[in-house]
């Protein structure tokens, strides 16, 4: 798995860890940060790089082509969209575009 994801064993870890901590996306902006794992008052190219970093590890094109069981998908693909949430609403409170 980790290597047809092409990702390192450390980051596979982790998303295993967040997985079974069932982490629930809510709009404070502590959730947000720590979701992407950056400060508050990041710069937007920060913020950019840390997105990236996180969506291509729970894109769900990515997955769609990995033999998942199929609820380990959904929270996969749940994640990618807390993700994406996540992005939006630090861009909107920093006022970065």
């Amino acid at each position: 798995m980790v290597s047809y994801l092409k990702i390192p064993i450390t980051i596979y870890d982790r998303i295993k860890k967040e997985l079974s901590k069932d982490f629930e996306y809510s709009d404070s902006r502590r959730s947000c940060y720590e979701l992407l794992g950056i400060k508050e008052g990041c710069s937007i190219e920060e913020l950019k790089s840390a997105y990236r970093k996180m969506i291509k590890i729970y894109h769900p094109d990515k997955l769609n082509s990995v033999d998942l069981n199929p609820m380990i998908k959904e929270d996969l693909l749940k994640k990618a969209k807390e993700i994406q949430r996540a992005y939006e609403s630090i861009k909107e409170w920093e006022n970065l575009s």
